[in-house]
């Protein structure tokens, strides 16, 4: 039954609807399912009927994001998260789970929400994510227990003191196995007119209670993992939630993040991400190589900015920016460092085998030649985040204050992109062959074969042709550079003291509001 919607599990972007298609029909089996392009309009009129019993897939993935055509609906939604929601309880037996969610309702305006799970005690993360909403939201959290749900008198307790708190308009229950608890709930809830949203984030144990809701004309979306598969995390439904709950949004949805179509297009975007961490052309490879082989006196440089330079406004402070894993930094902001009116200077890693820590300390003894006192302005790009979260650490530890701002460099997201090359001999491979763009099977097959790493980068050097000894050199060194940044960053454990200055993440636009992308650490 319902409509079928694939989202990935780790997507940039998340666009509007660009291909609707139905795969059989009524009656049809297995066999017989056909695959058809439908036309955008009856697309969308397949979309909006209830009574639709046929399969539709919504493709969400893309590069751009384009402006809906249907405004109406979205004033709709927007209007009922700002006017409206002012109890929801989230249930589930995940509590890191019911917090995504928290701050999914809060970027809504949300203020009082009830949490009902069966964590009774919080990890620090999670006390921290509360007080967070609180102070800067101005959110009221109140945890309880999720076992009042299992018996429909406890349920109606739950309703009953969510009700003397404010009007109670939305039910989320994220628990993937709980058929019972929902069941209480549907019958619970059921003498409340207020209430626009009952959202069952389960498997397909909580069909027949959705179904009955359905039959009863009462709200319902009920979203189902394919195959009872359960998500590692909730955040890529909530990219898409507000069009879930739309009034043109069926009620009933399967999640397949095992689709062949989100394979393949998780891969396109895995590329991507990838493709954007790393060298892109042998000439940035040769750069890293050359800036590898050129130990520096100093790990600092100056690049060119408005300012008039440094020390010549005292009030105006510089900016440290450690850049990623690619070629002159000059070229990489170039564009950046063009509108910046404040001092700009360039960290370098000097020695690639020593510590993170162990080269903080020593960069942070030049930073402060230059500038003696705080507060320190520390831009991380990238790899570059993790350099300069040890930078700002270092300083904290000497009394300084700092500001730190991460360009898309949060160390949980930078890992997490290193980790699909691999590791071990894979990431060795998958690394050689990419930077230096080798496409022959065979070529591929003989590095697997050698056992280490520097035999595997002179084999596949000596296989291409027309590379001078200068050129041969350089790319040697950019590899060896490449490949000890990829193992610093992989194996980057953060202390568990958290920094107490101002740190700032930005990130691509599109990229899920609420993802912290593990900075609570």
């Amino acid at each position: 039954m319902g409509e079928t919607i694939c989202l990935p599990q780790s997507a940039r972007s998340i666009t509007d609807t660009h291909v609707v298609y139905q795969v059989g029909g009524r009656g049809d089996n297995k066999k017989r399912s056909e695959l058809k392009t439908l036309p955008p309009t009856r697309g969308r009129r397949e979309l909006s009927n209830c009574n639709n019993v046929t399969k539709v897939l919504i493709q969400l993935m893309g590069e751009t994001r384009r402006t809906p055509k249907n405004k109406k609906v979205l004033n709709k939604i927007n209007a009922i998260n700002m006017l409206s929601y002012v109890n929801k309880f989230p249930t589930g037996s995940k509590f890191e789970d019911c917090l995504c969610l928290a701050e999914w309702l809060v970027t809504h305006n949300a203020n009082k929400i009830i949490i009902a799970s069966k964590s009774q005690k919080l990890s620090v993360l999670s006390e921290r994510r509360m007080f967070l909403l609180h102070r800067y939201h101005n959110a009221h959290i109140i945890q309880t227990s999720a076992e009042k749900i299992h018996t429909l008198p406890g349920a109606r307790s739950l309703i009953r003191n969510a009700s003397n708190l404010g009007t109670v308009t939305t039910i989320f229950s994220i628990a993937l196995n709980d058929a019972t608890s929902l069941h209480n709930l549907d019958v619970a809830s059921r003498s409340l007119d207020s209430l626009s949203h009952f959202v069952s984030l389960m498997d397909k144990s909580g069909e027949d209670v959705s179904k009955e809701r359905f039959k009863a004309g009462l709200p319902i979306l009920d979203v189902q993992w394919t195959d009872s598969q359960k998500s590692e995390n909730i955040r890529p439904i909530l990219k898409v939630m507000n069009r879930l709950l739309s009034s043109n949004s069926p009620p009933f949805i399967n999640i397949s993040l095992e689709d062949k179509l989100i394979k393949y297009t998780n891969e396109v975007l895995s590329f991507k991400e990838i493709a954007s961490f790393l060298p892109s052309s042998l000439d940035e490879l040769e750069g890293v190589g050359f800036d590898f082989l050129s130990k520096a006196k100093s790990p600092l440089v100056v690049i060119p900015s408005l300012s008039p330079g440094i020390g010549l406004v005292p009030e105006v402070l510089p900016i440290f920016i450690v850049p990623g894993i690619q070629d002159k930094i000059e070229k990489v902001l170039e564009t950046l460092t063009n509108k910046i009116l404040y001092p700009t200077i360039c960290i370098n890693l000097q020695d690639h085998n020593n510590s993170l820590s162990n080269s903080a300390r020593i960069i942070v003894k030049h930073m402060r030649n230059i500038q003696p006192v705080g507060p320190y302005n520390l831009v991380g790009v990238s790899w570059g985040g993790i350099l300069a979260l040890e930078l700002a650490r270092e300083l904290q530890s000497q009394d300084l204050k700092i500001q730190l701002f991460l360009l898309d460099g949060a160390p949980d997201t930078t890992q997490s992109i290193a980790k699909l090359l691999g590791t071990g001999d894979e990431l060795q491979c998958n690394l050689i062959t990419r930077l230096l763009g080798i496409e022959s099977n065979k070529v591929q097959e003989e590095i697997i074969n050698f056992q280490d790493w520097k035999t595997r980068v002179a084999y596949a050097l000596n296989e291409m042709t027309d590379l001078s000894p200068k050129k041969k050199l350089y790319l040697e060194n950019g590899l060896e550079s490449t490949y000890l940044r990829i193992i610093q960053l992989l194996n980057y454990k953060p202390t568990d003291k958290l920094l107490s200055g101002d740190v700032h993440l930005i990130r691509p636009k599109g990229d899920v509001q609420e993802d912290h992308c593990g900075l609570y650490k």
